[in-house]
């Protein structure tokens, strides 16, 4: 009686556990996805501003083609 009350806590814990390292996992992967969104919004961001500054800019008389 007493081996299985043992085994019964292990296995609950076993599974708590389980469980609250799925939560990590899946909470680290939403926080990476949100960080690389947000790396892509600035650099879309910045590829805008250079595009921008380079369709706006004064062309030189020499050496451009």
């Amino acid at each position: 009686m007493r081996y299985n009350l043992v085994f019964e806590v292990l296995l609950v814990l076993i599974f708590v556990m389980g469980i609250v390292y799925m939560i990590r996992v899946v909470k680290g992967t939403l926080a990476w996805y949100r960080q690389s969104r947000q790396a892509e919004i600035r650099a879309n961001i910045a590829a805008s501003e250079i595009q921008k500054m380079l369709s706006t800019r004064e062309r030189p008389l020499s050496g451009w083609r």
